[in-house]
């Protein structure tokens, strides 16, 4: 665990949320696939918890991001 901040500059779990939001930003993008969907399909089993992470991490809503796309 030492190694890897040392190398990536950030914890596994960081750096493993923020790879998962990425791909759910892709996903909301390109996708008509629901909120929930995409949250179980980038490995979070909790759609709360998703919503909190993506909300830290991007500064908005799941469901903001999504209908600012489609617009």
């Amino acid at each position: 665990m030492r190694f890897f901040k040392q190398v990536t500059g950030q914890s596994f779990v960081a750096y493993l949320n923020h790879f998962r939001i990425a791909k759910a930003q892709e996903l909301l993008a390109n996708t008509d696939k629901s909120i929930s969907e995409v949250s179980q399909e980038v490995g979070f089993c909790d759609q709360s918890y998703f919503g909190l992470m993506f909300r830290k991490l991007t500064h908005t809503t799941p469901l903001h991001y999504k209908n600012h796309l489609r617009n």
